[in-house]
């Protein structure tokens, strides 16, 4: 049995070795590909949210998720460059990089959180989670309730809430780089399979970060997302308003990218991320092979969420939701009430002049 098994590890050693070169791969691509399409959207909608600041408050939120996109795709390139650079100044022992070599520390500890577990990124994406929520709650807002000025709509609570969301960001960065620790015996950087033995007393803190974290990234987000879109196309989809049409099929579109796809892409991460944090036996370390599958699922997301904008919007020439008129210029809100003014007198003509017309002589 011991010989046959010392077989089965030799055959299965390469393939694994492949598949986690493939991974790599998949993982560089899309983090450039992530990296320079976010920076083109930036560089297309920066001029035209300054000619159109009043006709397109969305693109302040589409130009925020872009940004933070960018960020993220760019920080997993460095940290991962950064991960090899690392590895390679250990096997080899290359001298000429010191700020490489591993030491004993806090320096090293959060090297070994950003190269191997990339908190940097974890850290943007959280933030970037909240992104959506604020903008579902814009829509809302001004959709459903144009008269009321909602408490997350308004300048303080915009504050409020990103700085809720930069707390959950640091929260997300901590988390991640609990992950892995410095072996200092061995002077390297390895995945934190025992919890417990590593943290001690930490552990009862960190598991209510794991909670605050998931259910801040992943379930909040996708929940009331979820909530304000549904309200929103039920009281649009009814309508045979031609401007409530388009303003339907823009909101879908929306819904779609930061709802139903958000929702899939980072279900598999979520739900082994929380097994690994609250089951016995379930390794799911930054390191292993099934680990990167995982995330790279989660990280197409933000790679190509530029790319299925400009699919599903097919371009940038009108910003989502122009139909409405709470996102017209003043002079185009002027134009439209002057026209609806005349197709109401037209239509009223019409009925004072119709055999049945209700109106008594």
């Amino acid at each position: 049995m011991e010989a046959i098994k010392d077989r089965i590890e030799r055959f299965a050693g390469p393939l694994q070795l492949s598949v986690d070169c493939v991974l790599n791969i998949i993982g560089l691509l899309l983090g450039v590909v992530g990296t320079i399409t976010n920076a083109v959207i930036i560089i297309n909608l920066i001029p035209r949210l300054f000619r159109r600041k009043s006709r397109a408050p969305n693109m302040k939120y589409s130009l925020a998720q872009a940004f933070l996109d960018c960020l993220a795709c760019f920080s997993w390139c460095v940290c991962d460059y950064m991960k090899q650079a690392l590895y390679q100044a250990e096997i080899r022992r290359d001298r000429r990089l010191p700020f490489l070599t591993v030491e004993s520390g806090t320096a090293t500890q959060t090297k070994c959180a950003l190269y191997l577990s990339k908190s940097a990124f974890w850290a943007l994406f959280a933030y970037r989670s909240g992104i959506n929520v604020l903008a579902a709650a814009h829509f809302f807002r001004r959709l459903v309730f144009a008269r009321v000025r909602m408490p997350i709509d308004t300048v303080v609570g915009i504050i409020v809430a990103n700085i809720i969301f930069l707390c959950h960001a640091v929260i997300a960065a901590i988390i991640h780089g609990v992950e892995v620790h410095v072996n200092e015996t061995m002077g390297s950087c390895i995945i934190t399979r025992d919890l417990f033995a590593q943290q001690g007393y930490w552990v009862g803190p960190i598991k209510v970060g794991v909670v605050a974290h998931i259910s801040l990234m992943y379930i909040f987000p996708v929940m009331s997302t979820m909530f304000f879109y549904t309200v929103m196309t039920s009281a649009l989809r009814e309508s045979r308003n031609p401007v409530h049409e388009k303003a339907y099929r823009d909101l879908m579109k929306i819904y779609y990218m930061d709802c139903k796809i958000y929702l899939v892409f980072f279900a598999p991460f979520i739900c082994c991320f929380y097994l690994h944090h609250f089951s016995i036996d379930f390794e799911f370390g930054p390191a292993d092979t099934f680990y990167k599958a995982v995330f790279a699922i989660a990280f197409a997301y933000p790679a190509l969420y530029p790319l299925l904008g400009v699919y599903l919007r097919r371009n940038f020439h009108e910003p989502l939701m122009s139909g409405l008129d709470f996102y017209q210029s003043r002079e185009e809100m002027e134009k439209t009430a002057l026209k609806r003014s005349a197709e109401e007198k037209v239509a009223q003509n019409l009925e004072d002049q119709s055999l049945f017309s209700t109106k008594i002589q």
